[in-house]
């Protein structure tokens, strides 16, 4: 009877709450709200429809139909750099003694980056496709044009060919080779391509040949200007893939005996990587995440020699305009990223906004839907584009997302034997290094997956290229783009 009385009581207090005017104004206020906020809701809908309609954009675009490339495809025009390569690389001796430099310095300077191959591969590509329009004589003028150019660049500086791992960078933790240009040497690309063994590199195996002609330079060079990203198919050879598994020790290689190896999770990976070099450090910086630094490793990075020879020639295209004006591309991040099973979500992020960078990510097993691919938001490295004003930015990274309808996975690309679409082994996601993107939850069971990345930035623009506050503020603009344009894909 009590609890019944003091009910009552409640209620009647309540109800002469809610007769009160300033209940009855707040009441209002509150409807009105609603009601403002359904209608903004239906308008914006409404807007973003018409957006759709007058771009002509209601299908969302295949960005991978567009912005992917087989580079192992041996058809069209191919066999045209090929013949440009054997050119190239039978005029070297001649070059060489011209300019008064050695093919030994040549090849030196090509294994540090320097962009002697394909300026060298580049000319020989037009004089191979026009001949009529070059003699030899000019061909030979150009060439020597080229030599003294390099020259003044300081290319064959002997102080400069003499730094190597050991006297610049020693036995250090990894983690302090990070963003510093502590030299790298890789097979050059020219030799592979001409099919003939490379000279003058000590001893170093040219990489396996990748078919990176004049017109698939450019059309990934362009992909990459437009949308901020491309896939390379076929970059790495199953060959590659075995011996980076092996050499890294993560499992899943076929044995003496034709049977596989047993995948090691990250966490065991990581302690056979650290018996091996105690130097490599090691992170979690997400749950379900190792990531391996290995830059500067003599160990391990040599490891990564195929992946980062194979990708050398689009490494210069996209930076030939501040390689021509006499910067120095240096790789500035190595690691490998390890994927266990139930991984969360990385939040949004850039790798740098100081200048011209690129970022490989290359899977060394499939990556389908569910085990964590990357998703990236094509047009976002417009807003750090220095060369446009303000407004050209956004603009361009809206109608970027706008073709796109939102955030793109890179499993979409590629059909595993399952009938499911995988981001494939030895498929390279190379992007702008200011595009936003993410590393998807693994939400399966079963083997790890294991990424290699690879960046690439100029001497003078070290990554990041901001502070703190700013990776921030862009990893809030990342979730904020991604929220409002899938509400653009469902309306």
């Amino acid at each position: 009877m009590a609890v019944s009385i003091f009910k009552h009581a409640r209620v009647t207090e309540l109800r002469r709450l809610l007769a009160t005017p300033t209940a009855k104004r707040l009441g209002l206020l509150a409807a009105k709200g609603t009601v403002g906020v359904v209608a903004g809701g239906v308008g914006l809908a409404l807007g973003l429809r018409e957006v759709k309609r007058s771009l002509q954009l209601e299908t969302p675009k295949d960005l991978w139909k567009e912005a992917s490339f087989n580079v192992r495809d041996n058809s069209g025009d191919v066999s045209m750099t090929s013949i440009a390569a054997a050119s190239a690389i039978a005029a070297l001796p001649k070059l060489c003694a011209r300019g008064d430099i050695t093919e030994e310095q040549f090849w030196a300077a090509a294994a540090r980056l320097r962009p002697v191959e394909l300026q060298l591969l580049e000319l020989h590509e037009r004089f191979t496709a026009e001949p009529e329009k070059m003699s030899q004589a000019e061909l030979r003028s150009r060439e020597d044009a080229l030599v003294s150019k390099w020259k003044e660049q300081g290319f064959f500086d002997p102080k400069e060919l003499s730094k190597d791992r050991s006297n610049v960078f020693g036995r250090r933790l990894t983690s302090d080779a990070q963003g510093a240009d502590i030299r790298v040497v890789a097979p050059p690309c020219l030799a592979a391509m001409a099919g003939v063994p490379s000279k003058g590199t000590g001893g170093m195996v040219a990489a396996r040949s990748v078919d990176w002609s004049l017109e698939r330079r450019r059309a990934a060079e362009e992909a990459i200007e437009r949308w901020g990203c491309t896939l390379l198919r076929d970059l790495l050879t199953p060959e590659d893939i075995a011996q980076m598994r092996t050499a890294f020790g993560l499992g899943g290689v076929a044995g003496k005996d034709g049977k596989l190896t047993t995948p090691r999770r990250a966490g065991e990976a990581g302690l056979w990587i650290q018996q091996n070099d105690p130097n490599i450090s090691m992170g979690r910086y997400t749950v379900g995440r190792l990531h391996l630094l290995f830059r500067g490793s003599p160990e391990f990075e040599p490891a990564a020699v195929a992946a980062h020879a194979a990708l050398s020639p689009l490494v210069h295209t996209h930076f030939k305009e501040p390689q021509e004006a006499g910067g120095q591309v240096f790789l500035s991040e190595a690691q490998l990223i390890i994927t266990d099973p139930f991984a969360d979500i990385q939040f949004w992020h850039l790798d740098c906004v100081g200048g011209r960078g690129l970022t490989a990510f290359v899977p060394l097993t499939d990556v389908p839907l569910d085990k964590g691919p990357q998703e990236l938001l094509p047009g976002s490295h417009y807003l750090h584009d220095q060369r446009l004003p303000l407004r050209e930015r956004v603009r361009r990274c809206l109608l970027g997302l706008c073709h796109t309808h939102g955030a793109v996975l890179t499993a979409n690309g590629s059909w595993n034997d399952a009938g499911k679409r995988v981001w494939a082994a030895g498929e390279a996601l190379v992007l702008d290094s200011s595009t936003i993107h993410r590393g998807l939850p693994n939400d399966s069971m079963g083997a790890p997956v294991p990424i290699l990345v690879l960046r690439y930035d100029l001497t003078d623009k070290p990554p990041p290229g901001c502070n703190r506050n700013w990776l921030l503020a862009m990893s809030r603009l990342g979730s904020s783009l991604n929220s409002f344009f899938r509400f653009y894909a469902a309306v």
